[in-house]
């Protein structure tokens, strides 16, 4: 199993669970800023960043140009929404 099928099937787990608990703990509007704000707002802005920020470092420090093709924004997108699964279960907790 590749890195992205990894990535789709941790989204598709955590994603419903986060969804779940969001409701069950009141928090429905955060769910939807969360779920709307983190793929269309962070997604891009880590990937380009992590792209340009390792080709700059790579071409400065060694000299050579890397033409990094990458994918690293999903695995922060999921781990984003792990992050925020945890609020709503800490919020749920203290209930």
């Amino acid at each position: 199993m590749s890195g992205c099928n990894y990535n789709l099937t941790a989204y598709g787990i955590i994603v419903p669970l986060m969804y779940l608990h969001c409701l069950r703990a009141g928090r429905h509007r955060e769910f939807r800023v969360g779920f709307l704000a983190v793929p269309f707002v962070l997604l891009p802005t880590i990937s380009v960043v992590s792209l340009f920020s390792l080709d700059f470092a790579v071409h400065s420090l060694l000299g050579v140009d890397p033409h990094v093709q990458s994918s690293r924004g999903f695995s922060a997108l999921d781990g984003t929404f792990v992050g925020l699964l945890m609020v709503a279960v800490i919020y749920i907790s203290r209930r």
